[in-house]
């Protein structure tokens, strides 16, 4: 292998290596240990609850990149906030003008010096390498495409009985109108790698079910995906790349059950009941797919104090837990470590780069495991990756 290949490779796994030998969950934490005052501060937690390190006190985090290498912090003392750009050595601020910022709205794009976000009822993208900032559009709302090139913008009307959609491209700003839908709540739009956006609007008889949106298509109808006698919510989430989803079924104030949507067979399965706020916002599930974290600010909030609960949910039989009782609300990333045994038959070796240089030839239907650096992309740099290990073995 010649020096610059393995120069390349080296830069790219080593990146993997910085504190994910066993799987790591990055949340925002209300911590009561800087000088005896609680304040949300960004946290890194060991998966099984064992350990845990502050990262950032006074910051919460909004947005993890790529390569699961930085994450975009929104910090709060009691001065101006600000946005930082912390890469778990070093920690830049970015020179955003935080007036009317939306918090959790900052996410990297599809190039992690490309930042997007909403300033009052405007989206913008700031470039870090260029310190420069650019309007792309008004909007109400966005989502992230699951390649992050575009942007869903949603806008309500002036009095605010529908929804205008469009989408948006990062690079030129150009918008096409994609829908107007009515009687849509606006809180949650998940658009999955399948091109299809799915959120919950009102059936026929004012109750909330979960439908699907083809985002290539203009002007189409919307699909109903559940016929259910309570309100349904999506959960909001951050993986584009999931074949499950968490959905919530409104019971009560208090009370809901919570349902897995399958989006290859199209089939809702119940998991449990859980008496918890509805200001249910986030989930992530681990790597294995096994487990799902489920974020609640069921308590309160005041100023930037935020109080909740974390509950972890066991896929297999639906019993749940809550390990971390201080949770301060926003996203959560569930980050595992990375494999080489493409094929998950128990053993790396020729057969696995082999069922990975075919899915890169004939891009057969995705295969979880051979997303080698984290990045949710399976791509040459995977192949990359795996042939230096190869050879090192």
């Amino acid at each position: 292998m010649n020096i610059l290949k393995r120069s390349i490779i080296n830069l790219l796994f080593c990146g993997l290596c910085f504190s994910q030998a066993e799987e790591t969950i990055y949340m925002t934490v209300t911590d009561t240990i800087i000088n005896n005052f609680s304040r949300p501060s960004a946290f890194q937690v060991s998966s099984d609850w064992d350990s845990s390190k502050m990262l950032v006190p006074y910051a919460r985090i909004s947005d993890i990149s790529n390569d699961n290498q930085k994450l975009l912090l929104y910090f709060v003392s009691y001065q101006t906030p600000f946005i930082m750009l912390y890469n778990f050595e070093t920690i830049d601020t970015l020179e955003i003008d935080t007036t009317g910022i939306v918090e959790f709205s900052f996410r990297f794009s599809y190039d992690n010096d490309i930042i997007v976000f909403r300033r009052d009822s405007s989206i913008y993208k700031y470039s870090v390498t260029e310190n420069s900032e650019t309007f792309i559009t008004n909007g109400s709302s966005f989502v992230l495409s699951p390649n992050k090139q575009e942007l869903l913008i949603l806008q309500q009307s002036i009095m605010n009985d529908s929804l205008d959609i469009k989408t948006a491209d990062i690079q030129s700003g150009e918008l096409t109108s994609v829908n107007r839908i009515v009687n849509v709540d606006n809180n949650v739009f998940y658009w999955r790698n399948d091109d299809f956006l799915y959120f919950s609007m009102q059936d026929s008889n004012n109750i909330l079910q979960l439908f699907k949106l083809d985002a290539s298509e203009l002007n189409q109808d919307p699909i109903q995906l559940t016929n259910s006698s309570n309100d349904c919510y999506f959960l909001n989430s951050r993986n584009s790349q999931m074949d499950k989803i968490i959905f919530r079924e409104e019971i009560s104030d208090n009370s809901n059950y919570y349902w897995i949507y399958d989006f290859l067979t199209n089939e809702s399965i119940f998991l449990n009941s859980i008496e918890i706020s509805r200001t249910i916002n986030f989930q992530a599930w681990s790597p294995d797919k096994s487990k799902v974290a489920i974020s609640s600010l069921e308590r309160y909030c005041f100023m930037w104090f935020c109080y909740g609960s974390l509950y972890i949910l066991e896929i297999n039989d639906g019993t749940y837990s809550s390990p971390q009782g201080n949770f301060a609300g926003g996203p959560l990333f569930w980050i595992g470590f990375p494999s080489f045994d493409i094929n998950d038959d128990g053993t790396v070796d020729n057969s696995d780069f082999i069922v990975l240089l075919d899915y890169l030839i004939n891009g057969q239907e995705s295969i979880e495991t051979s997303d080698i650096n984290l990045d949710s992309s399976v791509d040459v740099f995977d192949l990359l990756i795996l042939s230096d290990y190869l050879q090192e073995l």
